[in-house]
């Protein structure tokens, strides 16, 4: 499952999020300040912008149009 973490007004995130809808890829989408469980992760790996997303054990922020076609080749 894919798991898409935003910010209020954020054009990267939308951009995320109607890639992977056109796509046809599920995936959750989830605000960062409601989403105390992704914190860790944003502190760990230093992800600066959001979009934060999580596809598995991948993880990635900001809009990543290599990493967003990796999906598609694996669905």
């Amino acid at each position: 499952m894919v798991v898409v973490y935003s910010n209020p007004n954020c054009t990267a995130c939308e951009q995320t999020k109607r890639f992977l809808t056109v796509k046809g890829i599920e995936f959750e989408s989830k605000m960062i300040s409601d989403s105390p469980e992704v914190f860790a992760l944003i502190e760990e790996k230093g992800y600066a912008s959001a979009p934060v997303v999580v596809a598995g054990d991948d993880s990635w922020s900001g809009f990543r149009l290599d990493k967003l076609n990796s999906l598609v080749e694996e669905k």
